[in-house]
């Protein structure tokens, strides 16, 4: 095991039940609402489910769980997200404003490790994500293409309105790759594929490529 990764062998012989309801919590500006949530332990398996939450007009609905038998530990997560208006948790969380929309997701994902370098190596799984009727900031598409490689007329929104902005992934070993990223606005579709290395150089993410263009009428 990586040097340094905690052992929870010691939690094994725990036996957990326990419940948490709560009508409110606010946190970094966000309200989470009607949050419910029941952990059990037994025999070194952690169950947390269910976990679920209303956040920014929609729901969060997550099922974990935690392996202390072995070492390094194992873990696995499920999350279903609908609903949820991105704008708001990214403006909180991030302080960014890059992108707004309901946000539907689902994803599966397991790992060893609670060691966020090694986790994020090990992590597999898949998931999807749908972003409907919203706005990625800093980038217009519509006034690219119309520029055909000209100069961008002054006074153009950097922004570019989207109908929708979805794309599923597979993880492997800590790499995410997606064939189907697709982004519909309202004068053109485009439709791309990628690589991100969740473990890149510095401990940050790195794009291993990217391609794609306007898809066909």
């Amino acid at each position: 095991a990586p040097a340094g990764e905690p052992d929870l062998r010691f939690l094994v012989p725990w036996d957990i039940n326990a419940q948490l309801q709560i009508g409110r919590l606010e946190l970094k500006g966000l309200n989470f609402d009607h949050l419910r949530a029941r952990l059990v332990a037994h025999r070194g398996k952690f169950d947390l489910n269910p976990f679920r939450f209303e956040l920014a007009s929609g729901q969060v609905s997550e099922h974990a769980t935690l392996n202390v038998r072995a070492y390094p530990a194992q873990w696995s997560e499920s999350a279903r997200v609908s609903g949820v208006q991105i704008g708001p948790v990214l403006k909180a969380l991030a302080g960014s404003n890059l992108l707004e929309g309901t946000l539907r997701m689902d994803s599966e994902t397991k790992g060893k490790g609670l060691l966020p370098a090694d986790a994020t190596r090990s992590l597999s799984g898949r998931g999807h994500v749908l972003l409907t009727d919203g706005m990625v900031r800093g980038f217009n598409i519509a006034a690219t293409l119309r520029s055909l490689g000209g100069v961008l007329p002054s006074g153009m929104p950097q922004s570019t309105d989207f109908s929708q902005l979805s794309g599923s992934y597979v993880l492997a070993n800590g790499i995410a790759r997606n064939d189907d990223l697709f982004l519909a606005s309202p004068l053109a579709s485009y439709l791309s594929g990628s690589a991100l290395l969740l473990h890149g150089g510095g401990g940050r993410p790195a794009y291993l490529a990217a391609t794609g263009g306007p898809t066909k009428d």
